[in-house]
């Protein structure tokens, strides 16, 4: 935007170029060299102690008048611990002597120290006009002594949250000036919209789940899972043994049951797509209707009679078994519930759903002993019979809305 305040206005230098103060590289001939061109020069003083800081600092004011930063840290710093220095003095001892080095020249403790009040009284002596800090900021009584002179404070963030912090340090009168600027300039003048405060929602509780209209929610979910386990682990699996039953030979059986067993593809297919071509209550409810006719059309058939008549019902019956399967496993059952209890109360409609699975072939044995396989298809069609009860009663349908849309009507 017009008159916006550009790097070299706010630091005094000619170019957009700060030389980064990078401790061990950088000399005060350097320092020197880029303020002279126009850029900010930058001494790094972290891991110089006050005798050396105050001399090369005198030797760069001795032959720049241009501004210059001079650079510290703001750590914390460790606390000694002679066994761990001890220790590792003695893992680096081999390279010592490898490349000749007197381990008694290096000094013991931290090499870095942070900026402190020694540091800024040399400081108020030379008054540069920038002073730059890494790993935050000292506290707010220093900054006040580096701003006393005039300097410009700058310091270097290596993440989005330390950058926050950053900002909301010190200057909070210049801040929010700054910010009613800003504000000004965006809303033309206008004054800004005022602030919408959504309405609190509130939390759903693992208790909730049994009582209304949740406990409607939960009861559709476990039915559901309950029906289509024993479908599946209650006929579908029992297929080859029922042509067994009832006189086709092992070939037939598992030829018949291989037929039969492509309606699963196609269910599952079909299903995935009605799901949002429909929506998954229409698709639940269609698909169970489907299975009743089609299981008693095919309760009224034996195995050996015309096979064209039995794969076909068979196929259909099979298909809309696995329509049910691909929207109750895969889709409808976790969007019954809000976000805070889905996870907890689709583990409990599921294990319920399993527990049909240990509990169906008992029931289907005692069925096929007493009644043959109408009577495992009766049963089937009793369940699917209370499914389109309880979908059409309780059960929502989420299609083409977000769960939290579907949750709120909970």
């Amino acid at each position: 935007m017009n008159g916006a305040v550009t790097l070299q206005d706010l630091l005094g230098i000619e170019v957009p170029v700060i030389q980064a103060p990078m401790a061990g590289a950088t000399t005060p001939e350097m320092v020197i060299a880029v303020s002279e061109a126009g850029g900010l020069g930058s001494l790094p003083c972290a891991m110089l102690d006050a005798a050396k800081a105050r001399a090369e600092i005198g030797v760069i004011r001795q032959r720049t008048s241009k501004p210059v930063n001079v650079n510290f840290f703001c750590h914390t710093p460790p606390e000694p611990d002679p066994a761990r220095e001890a220790a590792w003095r003695s893992a680096l001892g081999p390279y010592y002597i490898a490349f000749d080095i007197d381990a008694g020249s290096i000094p013991a403790g931290a090499g870095r120290m942070p900026f402190n009040s020694d540091a800024a009284t040399l400081l108020e002596a030379f008054k540069p006009a920038v002073v730059s800090f890494h790993f935050g900021l000292p506290s707010q009584a220093l900054l006040q002594r580096v701003r006393a002179w005039g300097a410009k404070i700058l310091s270097s963030a290596t993440t989005v949250a330390e950058a926050r912090w950053l900002e909301a340090q010190g200057r909070t009168d210049e801040a929010e000036a700054l910010m009613q600027l800003i504000e000004k300039e965006a809303t033309g003048g206008k004054p800004l919209p005022s602030v919408v405060v959504p309405a609190p929602v509130p939390l759903i509780a693992m208790t909730d789940l049994f009582r209304p209209p949740l406990l409607q929610r939960l009861f559709v979910g476990c039915w559901v899972l309950i029906t289509i386990n024993t479908l599946i682990f209650g006929f579908v699996l029992f297929l080859p043994q029922f042509f067994l039953r009832q006189g086709l030979t092992i070939t037939n059986s598992l030829a018949y049951t291989l037929v039969l067993s492509v309606g699963s593809l196609v269910g599952c297919t079909v299903g995935a797509y009605l799901s949002d071509a429909i929506g998954r209550r229409w698709s639940i409810i269609g698909a169970s209707v489907v299975t009743i006719i089609m299981g008693f059309i095919y309760a009224r058939f034996h195995a050996g009679d015309d096979p064209a008549i039995v794969l076909s019902v068979g196929f259909v019956l099979i298909v809309a078994i696995y329509v049910q399967t691909a929207l109750l496993f895969g889709v409808y059952t976790p969007e019954l519930f809000p976000t805070e209890i889905r996870l907890r109360a689709n583990g409990i409609c599921n294990t319920l759903g399993r527990g049909a699975t240990v509990v169906s072939p008992f029931i289907v044995g005692a069925l096929m002993a007493s009644y043959q396989l109408p009577g495992v298809l009766w049963l089937m069609i009793g369940l699917v019979v209370v499914q389109i009860l309880v979908v059409w009663l309780w059960g929502v349908e989420p299609r083409n809305r977000g769960l939290e849309d579907v949750a709120a009507t909970a």
